[in-house]
């Protein structure tokens, strides 16, 4: 009864918001058909409306405007074979629910989200970390590696508006920052200069790493940052 609440409060503001804009019979048949579907205690958010006009290839989300394979721990337990996207635009994740005449989009409640994958790509939620909470970001986070330091990547996207032929278009970009864990803190990467502040011992092979590195920076700056901070960690034992 309390499951079926849920799922009805949940219909009734999203219907609240887009009555105006949505068929009222096929809006009720779409509720109607996700009430029987599995995993029902996913569905504590609200429905996705996504009102940006874009190119497929300059979309919001993580890797592919479509929906792909992945797996969401939700309020301590594991749902697996889902069909999710991650919108690095508001860093919400959503939910595709089949129904009995289409697909329903809903965004997961991310306070409840411990951690997702998509793909081969796993997402942790650290913002309920006060540690984490220090440095003012709210995103999910990829680790990328860990030893005695732990590295991530965080994805997000801006948006950019363009005006053709009299209408508004979106184009994301993506932009990428690394944010490391060292000595029970969360460091958002800023610069060799204030990396080398936090590991001084370490300051002359950063320096050597990023002369001998340049083309691997430019290249593939992931991987630039893996290995510079496998150099840290093994220094820094």
């Amino acid at each position: 009864m309390k499951l079926l609440c849920s799922i009805v409060t949940i219909f009734l503001f999203c219907y609240s918001i887009h009555s105006q804009d949505t068929n009222n019979s096929d809006y009720y048949k779409a509720f109607d058909a996700i009430v029987g579907i599995e995993n029902t205690n996913l569905i504590n958010g609200v429905q996705f409306i996504d009102n940006y006009r874009y190119t497929q290839k300059h979309h919001r989300f993580f890797n592919s405007h479509e929906f792909l394979n992945g797996s969401i721990v939700y309020d301590s337990q594991l749902y697996n074979n889902l069909k999710i996207k991650y919108d690095l635009y508001e860093n919400q994740v959503i939910l595709e629910l089949p129904t009995e005449i289409d697909f329903f989009q809903l965004i997961v409640n991310t306070n409840k989200i411990t951690e997702f994958t998509i793909e081969n790509h796993r997402f942790i939620n650290f913002n309920s970390n006060k540690a984490f909470q220090a440095l003012e970001i709210n995103s999910f986070l990829e680790p990328i590696y860990s030893n005695k330091l732990q590295l991530y990547l965080r994805h997000s996207k801006s948006r950019i508006v363009q005006l053709k032929n009299n209408i508004v278009e979106s184009k994301f970009k993506l932009n990428s920052q690394y944010v490391y864990f060292y000595n029970e803190k969360f460091y958002l990467f800023k610069s060799k200069n204030k990396l080398k502040k936090v590991f001084p011992k370490q300051a002359n092979s950063i320096n050597q790493f990023y002369k001998d590195n340049t083309i691997l920076l430019k290249k593939n700056p992931t991987n630039f940052m893996i290995k510079l901070f496998a150099l840290i960690d093994n220094q820094n034992q």
